[in-house]
């Protein structure tokens, strides 16, 4: 697809591949998106667009963690939905309000799962979060010991609320044993 040209296309959203060519036929872009986690799932059929987070700086398109579903439906086509986060970024506070916002939410506990044909019980940690806060990442870690942390945890879904936050559930990659302690934890930086 040439810039500044649309061919309508029926697209599947699973796996498909996007290239977009400028006039002279060099790529611009080149990347395949998805509709199953880790991607938004909010974005395929429920009306919110998928939103580049931070485009000018450059991010990698195929990244499904470089992307979001827009905070209104029908997304923001002619300008950027993304709140700036005016506060100290050392402050981690700060950080955790402006991510987690006024309606966002932690709940961490056990739960029994299906992974892979194999019910077990898994630890989970349920975070809302604020769609448009651009400004910062997260990841959901993993500890046994509360000094090393891994990011050994799986991301199930990521759905839009439908007022302006998300809900991101997360679960440990591993089911609980009762022999160890278990600890899950939210970490927050700065793009």
């Amino acid at each position: 697809m040439a810039a500044g040209e649309w061919t309508h296309v029926a697209w599947q959203y699973d796996g498909e591949q996007l290239v977009l060519l400028a006039d002279d036929n060099s790529i611009i872009r080149n990347f395949t998106y998805n509709d199953q986690a880790p991607w938004p799932d909010s974005s395929d059929g429920d009306g919110f667009s998928l939103t580049l987070i931070k485009p000018t700086s450059n991010p990698i398109h195929a990244d499904p963690f470089n992307w979001r579903s827009s905070v209104d439906t029908h997304g923001s086509p002619t300008v950027s939905d993304a709140m700036n986060f005016t506060g100290d970024p050392t402050d981690d506070e700060a950080l955790f309000d402006y991510l987690l916002g006024d309606s966002g939410s932690l709940n961490a506990r056990f739960e029994t799962l299906a992974v892979d044909g194999v019910t077990a019980d898994y630890l989970t940690l349920s975070v809302t979060v604020e769609l448009a806060a651009d400004d910062v990442s997260f990841v959901s870690e993993i500890s046994y010991d509360l000094e090393a942390w891994q990011s050994n945890t799986t991301l199930l879904s990521r759905t839009n609320n439908g007022d302006g936050s998300a809900t991101l559930p997360f679960r440990s990659e591993n089911p609980v044993t009762v022999d160890k302690e278990l600890y899950m934890r939210l970490r927050i930086t700065t793009r």
